[in-house]
């Protein structure tokens, strides 16, 4: 795809430059050194131009949407370009890029959202184990363009109705999805979230996500906690749910860096063509994220070991190199 080798050619080139800029520049040779300099000052420039010409870009969309009216709106847009590395735990290594757009519109009193992503960037429970990531790597050439109108029902849930196009198994495809969040708190320090996402695909059918999420702090302490995700996932066509689950204890740092250790595990309630095990297989990934040169750039690691029904249960190891860069807010 062109658009994948540009966007891996401006990842490689901007951390290529940006290694160049942070290198050591006070050595016997001036000139050197003030190449160095010319060199940061070009990347920091470089970025702050694709900001600039970002927030430029929202502000027309939310003008033409939304009512303008005198005063300061707070622009919460984003977007954010990817890079993975990826070991499955069987087959090869392959590099993926990833970009995902989120307009946020504070001229319609922040109730719409314009989206555009490349691959199934939701975060799915179910399906994401070892077993099932060879299925799902197909996904990242999905392509998603979506206008969503967000409206809080409560203090503690919201809905949201997207209705936009997505290149889908194949095929471009119009699709709706409507989507409900209930939080709650569960004593002084519990708290539970569910939440349901309905996907109708124009060709594809409907897909049905329903989650639930547990998360706990750790020493009263919201950079520490214990988190659990259940997922329950129907698909049209497809016999039975998967159900998938994530569990770990996450240590958040400040902008600077994040840690994880979760475990991850896969079930179906019927065989599928080709399994025999209703048990898709267990997982446990170490997830280490830190910022890196500049503030808007950060590395990834995902060290691997698991054990899935596709590869006899045998142990294998895989893991992700991810480099990501960040525009907007």
């Amino acid at each position: 795809m062109n658009l994948t080798r540009a966007v891996l050619s401006f990842i490689f080139c901007s951390v290529c430059l940006t290694g160049l800029a942070i290198a050591d520049g006070n050595g016997d040779d001036s000139k050197e050194a003030g190449f160095l300099d010319g060199v940061s000052m070009a990347v920091d420039g470089a970025h702050e131009n694709v900001n600039s010409r970002f927030k430029n870009f929202v502000n027309q969309v939310d003008g033409f949407i939304g009512t303008r009216s005198d005063g300061e709106y707070i622009n919460d847009s984003w977007a954010r370009v990817r890079l993975d590395t990826i070991k499955p735990d069987a087959g090869d290594t392959e590099v993926k890029a990833k970009i995902k757009l989120r307009l946020v519109l504070p001229q319609s009193q922040q109730r719409f959202r314009l989206l555009l992503s490349s691959g199934d960037d939701d975060q799915s429970v179910a399906g994401t184990d070892a077993a099932q990531r060879e299925q799902l790597e197909k996904d990242d050439e999905d392509v998603a363009l979506a206008l969503r109108f967000l409206r809080n029902v409560r203090e503690q849930s919201s809905v949201k109705f997207d209705v936009g196009a997505r290149w889908r198994d194949d095929t471009a495809q119009v699709f709706g999805r409507l989507g409900a969040v209930v939080e709650r708190p569960l004593g002084e320090h519990w708290s539970s979230t569910t939440s349901n996402d309905l996907y109708h695909y124009s060709e594809s059918g409907y897909e049905n996500r329903l989650r639930f999420d547990f998360r706990r702090l750790l020493f009263d302490s919201n950079r520490l906690y214990l988190h659990n995700s259940t997922e329950i996932r129907w698909l049209k066509g497809q016999k039975g749910a998967s159900i998938g689950g994530i569990s770990g204890i996450y240590a958040d740092r400040g902008p600077k860096a994040a840690y994880a250790f979760e475990v991850l595990a896969n079930a179906t309630t019927s065989l599928r063509e080709g399994s025999d095990d209703y048990y898709q297989g267990t997982e446990l990934r170490l997830r280490i994220r830190r910022n890196a040169f500049r503030p808007w750039l950060f590395f990834e690691i995902w060290p691997s070991v698991s054990w899935s029904s596709s590869n006899n249960f045998d142990r294998a190891y895989g893991g992700r190199v991810r480099v990501e860069m960040n525009f907007g807010r």
